[in-house]
This record gives structure tokens, C-alpha cells and sequence, in this order.
């Protein structure tokens, strides 16, 4: 993880991607919730459906684990799925 920030402020700097700064609401629709040690725990999948209108992106957006739960295992898996808005400030 330390690798990829770092890469990502090297490219940055060189002018490759600008920053952008964005300040939103959102609604849980639904979380399911497993703490738990395993290092696997940290690597997430993620989905992101929106629509964006100037600097105003709304849409869904799902979390969850990308080693555990189906279609992998039936190990138990942290989750969440939210409807957000959002405003670009920067």
C-alpha cells in the first residue's frame, strides 16, 4: 500500500494526474460487518456506478473483500453497498 501512495504522489508531481477534492453524502443500504486479523482483510474490490453533472457525481457504490465470500469461498466477508452525492471543490 506504502508503494502505490508513493507512486501515486511521484505521478502527481510530475504532472500525470491532477488532484481533486470532493466533499459528499451518502446512505448505507446495506453493511455486512466480520473483524477479523487476516491480512487478507485489507484488499478490497470496489464498484462505482455514477453519473456526474458539472461538479455534482451521484450514483452506487459497493465495498467488499476481494479474496472472501462468493464467488471464491464461503468464508464471511466485510461489505457495504451506498447511494452517495457528491460536489468536486477542487
Amino acid at each position: 500500500m506504502k508503494r502505490l501512495i508513493i507512486i501515486l504522489v511521484a505521478l502527481m508531481m510530475q504532472g500525470c494526474a491532477s488532484p481533486s477534492v470532493s466533499v459528499g453524502l451518502g446512505y448505507k443500504l446495506n453493511e455486512r460487518v466480520n473483524y477479523t486479523d487476516d491480512t487478507s482483510a485489507r484488499e478490497t474490490a470496489r464498484i462505482k456506478i455514477y453519473w456526474e453533472h458539472g461538479d455534482v457525481t451521484y450514483g452506487i457504490d459497493h465495498h467488499s473483500q476481494l479474496l472472501k465470500g462468493a464467488p471464491f469461498n464461503n468464508d464471511h466477508e466485510y461489505g457495504k453497498t451506498e447511494l452517495f452525492i457528491d460536489v468536486k471543490i477542487l
